[in-house]
Order: structure tokens, then C-alpha cells, then sequence
């Protein structure tokens, strides 16, 4: 582990020696980061993170808790990566790309309940995109830059726009072959099923 000044790293947060950590970083309990991952400057990683290996986790990027980070995931400066958040291999998210955890905001008056989101394999998030809790994104879809996914994706295809529908399919050549490995373990039993919104 090579990590940057200024870093905050608990004891209980286990870490592939092959993982490159910038400066002013600060990972919880319970994280687990696999090998040959980079970890840019000022990135706050929550505790119950799973990050698996050949990552970029980019500048100022926030994950905010127990999530699942697959295999050769590049999430760009600036990401939000919520708890809850399933993310497979070959995903790239741009810049500024937020993910939320629950719907109805209801801070400091209970019954707040916190939904999974799905990012299938080889997905590509356009930079300042938003993506609203409880959303499973097929694998292989394409999200253009600034969109607004506010309802559930049913098949592969681009889309894009506010609120974001679909544009075109994908061109067959477009599609990353392949699956991903199981993603790590972690406990969801806190997150409600689509069935039970």
C-alpha cells in the first residue's frame, strides 16, 4: 500500500499492498479495497465499502457507506457513490455523478428507508449525471452526460435527457462481452426489495 500524506486509515480496513492512495484520504472500518487499485487525493471511503480490483477511484469522490464496487470500475472527480450501490465490472461513471440511497428525504422524522441500485456490467454513467435510489441499470446501457434517471431502465440502450429516456438502441458493436464476478459479500438485509416500495 502506498498511501499520500495526511491519511487516515483505520486498522480494521484491509487493503491489497498493490493499492496507490493519494493524499488527504480517509478510509473507515470494515473497507475492503483489492489489488492494483488507485485511490485519488481527498476521496472519503464510509464504512461497509467494497472495492474490488484494477479500480480508479478519482479525486474528492465520496462513498458514503456499505456498497459493492466491482472488478475495473473508474469512477471519475467528484462522484457520490451512495450506500446501497451494486456497481459489476467494466463500469465507467464520470465526473460529478450522483447516486442517491433513498427517495422521500424525511431527515430527523423517521421511517427513512434506504433502497439497493444496480449498475450492471460494462454501463457507462455520463458526467453530472443523477441517478435516484432503487434503480437497476441493465448491463451495457449508456447514460448520457446530465441525465436525470428517475425510472427504472428495462433493456440496454442510450439514454439520456431530463428525466432520461431512451435515445437509440446500442449499436451491436458497442456491447462489452463478458459478465462480472460475484460481487463481495456484504449485508442487505436493511435494504427493502422493489417489491416492498
Amino acid at each position: 500500500m502506498l498511501p499520500g500524506q495526511n491519511c487516515i486509515i483505520t486498522l480494521s480496513a484491509k487493503i491489497a499492498d498493490s493499492v496507490s492512495i493519494g493524499h488527504n484520504v480517509t478510509i473507515e472500518n470494515d473497507v475492503i479495497v483489492g489489488p492494483d487499485t488507485t485511490i485519488g487525493h481527498n476521496v472519503l471511503i464510509k464504512s461497509g465499502a467494497r472495492i474490488g480490483h484494477h479500480c480508479f477511484i478519482g479525486p474528492y469522490c465520496y462513498i458514503t457507506g456499505p456498497c459493492s464496487i466491482g472488478n475495473h470500475v473508474s469512477l471519475r472527480a467528484f462522484d457520490v457513490i451512495s450506500r446501497g450501490l451494486e456497481i459489476e465490472d467494466h463500469v465507467f461513471i464520470g465526473s460529478n455523478v450522483t447516486t442517491t440511497s433513498i427517495i422521500h428525504i424525511n431527515y430527523g422524522r423517521g421511517n427513512t428507508r434506504q433502497f439497493k441500485t444496480r449498475i450492471g456490467f460494462g454501463c457507462v454513467i455520463g458526467s453530472r449525471s443523477t441517478l435516484i435510489a432503487g434503480l437497476n441499470i441493465p448491463p451495457n446501457t449508456i447514460i448520457g452526460q446530465g441525465s436525470n434517471v428517475v425510472k427504472p431502465i428495462d433493456h440496454p440502450a442510450i439514454y439520456a435527457g431530463n428525466p432520461a429516456r431512451k435515445i437509440k438502441d446500442l449499436p451491436p458493436d458497442q456491447i462489452l462481452e463478458g459478465e462480472s464476478l460475484p460481487l463481495m459479500a456484504w449485508d442487505d438485509s436493511q435494504y427493502p426489495t422493489p417489491e416492498e416500495w
